[in-house]
């Protein structure tokens, strides 16, 4: 699972927080309306400034990716 992988990176992580911001600065700029797109952004970028993929357990949570939620190395379970 490379896309379970990559998100669990340095890059992935980085690319989840920018999103979270993205989304939640596009919220807040048109007005009250759109401050539910704000409440959106703040699960990428509270789960990327956690460490944590959220996308996991909805993909598919086998024991051979198990480990790359908590950080840990996915070929160690093997």
């Amino acid at each position: 699972m490379k896309f379970i992988t990559f998100m669990n990176s340095t890059t992935g992580r980085s690319s989840r927080i920018i999103a979270g911001l993205i989304l939640i600065f596009a919220g807040l700029i048109p007005g009250k309306a759109w401050i539910v797109i704000s409440i959106v952004g703040l699960v990428p970028f509270v789960a990327g400034m956690a460490n944590k993929c959220i996308l996991i357990p909805l993909i598919h949570n086998t024991p051979s990716n198990r480990g790359v939620s908590d950080g840990g190395d996915p070929k160690s379970l093997s």
